[in-house]
């Protein structure tokens, strides 16, 4: 996501997220975090991580991106580590 994520952030998004403007564009960075590793191997189901994995692999590209500027972040819709995140303050905060 990072090598996508920051040249879409600065080539949709004029102020390059340091403001919205009404008219403008916003990027929303999808889906956080864990989706891409389903242990069925079906969308929206429950997902196992180990921390340093969720750290390096799947934190790291949304941190960059917000650092770049993204503005928006859409939770992941399944559950991480037995905990749905849209309910896991950890992942949230």
């Amino acid at each position: 996501m990072r090598e996508i994520g920051i040249p879409c952030i600065y080539g949709l998004d004029q102020n390059h997220g340091t403001t919205y403007t009404m008219g403008g564009t916003l990027f929303p960075l999808k889906h956080y975090m864990g989706y891409s590793v389903p242990f069925t191997g079906k969308d929206r189901t429950p997902v196992y991580i180990s921390a340093q994995d969720l750290r390096e692999k799947h934190f790291a590209p949304f941190l960059a991106c917000v650092k770049a500027g993204a503005l928006s972040v859409m939770a992941n819709s399944c559950s991480v580590n037995g905990l749905p995140v849209h309910a896991n303050y950890k992942i949230l905060t």
